[in-house]
Order: structure tokens, then sequence, then C-alpha cells
């Protein structure tokens, strides 16, 4: 992931918190979330750690129409890119 960032991502916040879950699963949804970040947007990418709510992760990509938001999460269910839904 570093090498396709080229150090676009900056890490905030406190980073000392603990994450009930499954390892395999969090690796491969956070491995998601910076992949679609790094290859959709130009920018920076801000990974901010929220202390035991979370993490944010923003980007300056396209985003999605508001149409398939509610699909997000479906399994099975790939959202297509904004520029491939224009007419």
């Amino acid at each position: 992931l570093n090498q396709l960032a080229q150090g676009r991502i900056t890490i905030l916040g406190d980073q000392s918190f603990r994450v009930l879950a499954n390892e395999f699963d969090l690796e491969h949804l956070l491995q998601n979330l910076l992949i679609n970040a790094i290859k959709y947007s130009h920018s920076e990418i801000l990974i901010t750690f929220i202390g035991s709510q979370g993490l944010m992760i923003q980007d300056q990509g396209p985003g999605l129409p508001e149409a398939v938001v509610t699909d997000l999460g479906k399994p099975f269910n790939k959202v297509k890119r904004s520029s491939d839904q224009r007419a």
C-alpha cells in the first residue's frame, strides 16, 4: 500500500486503542478502503483514529452517487464508479 500511495497518506489521532474483530476480516476491510482511496483520489488521504469510536478515512475522490449509497455493505454487490454511470 505504501508504494501505491506514494507518501499521500497522513495518519492522525490516538492509535493505541484495541478493536474486537476477526483479524482477517478487519485487514481485508481496511485494505479495500485504502486501495479505493488511493485508486480514486489524486490528493492526500487522511486517516484519523477517533479514540475507541473508530477511524475515519478521507480522500478527495469522486465519491458515490446517492442512489447507490444504500447498497453499500450488501454482500456480492459491486457499485459502479461514478464515471461509469454517465450517459
